[in-house]
């Protein structure tokens, strides 16, 4: 049975992955196309240019800003797992000297 269900996969695959390969395919010939045309625009253009300029600036803003977020969310569980170990430390020799 399972032999049986390897072999209609390999069948099977190809009718399934030629779509998505050329979906693929298509999205990157159209990026690459409006990524081409911006160039061409951009150097015509100055103001278009700047622009471009100040959004990639923005975005290079945000990505560092989002950065930062994750990096303090990362400090912030670590200190609040440490704050936990330690609780429960504290809490394990209370019970120990209970003993």
């Amino acid at each position: 049975m399972p032999f049986l269900i390897i072999i209609l996969l390999l069948l099977f695959l190809p009718i399934i992955a030629w779509p998505v390969l050329l979906l693929f395919a298509v999205a990157f010939f159209i990026g690459y196309g409006g990524a081409a045309v911006s160039d061409y625009i951009a150097k015509r253009n100055p103001k278009y240019a700047a622009w471009r300029e100040k959004r990639k600036a923005e975005k290079e803003k945000a990505q560092i800003e989002w950065d930062a977020i994750k990096e303090a969310m990362r400090l912030d569980k670590e200190e609040h797992k440490r704050k936990v170990h330690e609780r429960a430390l504290e809490i394990n020799r209370g019970i120990k000297q209970r003993k």
